[in-house]
């Protein structure tokens, strides 16, 4: 056991010998999970969920391999998550808070300005914090993270928030008619699909990604306005930079 701060931590090590043939050496790597005595045994069993899918993906997180993780029965675990559906909905919940929170923190009055700054938020969630990307928008969604019903759940909160931007576009004019929800589909569907191809090594470097993804977001945005001017956009986010 081992303190840090005020707060008393359990250390759970796991060595793991590397691969090293042409230095001949033994070496370990240490692993370490702490788990702060404060932790309820639901916040301990995600943890181990959490490090379990970031390190060796979907396939290995199982109930069996959580609770080896967390040093928990499997008795205990099915208290908390009843099976792999259970914890696979609790990292996407836990990735849609990231996510909401990172857009929350958006400032801005000009509707358009703020669905630039939005869809741009998307493209770095995607690069910076990969694994909480990939769990909010590509691991497998319940019926209630589905479109329409996680908006009217209130699951899709920040969907709430880019449909109300483009409502506020369209009562200053700004934005043709159309309905709000297709639109904001057609901007998820593709920021998304950019993001898988830049995972997929078609759009090259993370900086040639932002690139081609600004541009290609901001044509979108753009095929909104009336009159579907590019440089409208364009011109309307520097001067507001």
């Amino acid at each position: 056991m081992s303190r840090f701060g005020n707060k008393c931590h359990f250390l759970i090590s796991h060595y793991q010998p590397p691969k090293c043939p042409d230095l001949g050496l033994d070496v370990y790597n240490v692993r370490i999970t702490v788990y702060d005595v404060y932790m309820t045994s639901r916040e301990r069993l995600f943890a181990a969920a959490k490090y379990i899918y970031e390190r060796d993906g979907l396939d290995a997180l199982t109930i069996r391999a959580v609770g080896r993780r967390a040093g928990m029965s499997a008795m205990a675990i099915y208290r908390h998550f009843p099976d792999k559906s259970a914890l696979i909905q609790a990292l996407t919940h836990d990735g849609f808070d990231a996510w909401e929170a990172i857009v929350r923190k958006i400032d801005c009055d000009d509707p358009i300005l703020w669905l630039k700054r939005a869809v741009a938020s998307y493209a770095d969630f995607a690069l910076t914090d990969p694994h909480r990307f990939d769990a909010a928008f590509l691991l497998p969604a319940s019926p209630a993270q589905t479109f329409p019903m996680g908006i009217e759940t209130g699951r899709f909160s920040i969907v709430q928030c880019i449909i109300a931007q483009i409502e506020k576009a369209q009562a200053q004019g700004l934005f043709a008619d159309g309905s709000p929800l297709e639109l904001t589909l057609l901007m998820s569907a593709l920021a998304q699909g950019l993001v898988s191809m830049h995972r997929a090594g078609r759009l090259g470097t993370d900086e040639q990604f932002r690139a081609s993804y600004e541009v290609a977001m901001d044509r979108l945005l753009a095929s909104f306005m009336k009159g579907n001017s590019m440089a409208q956009i364009t011109n309307k986010a520097k001067k507001r930079k």
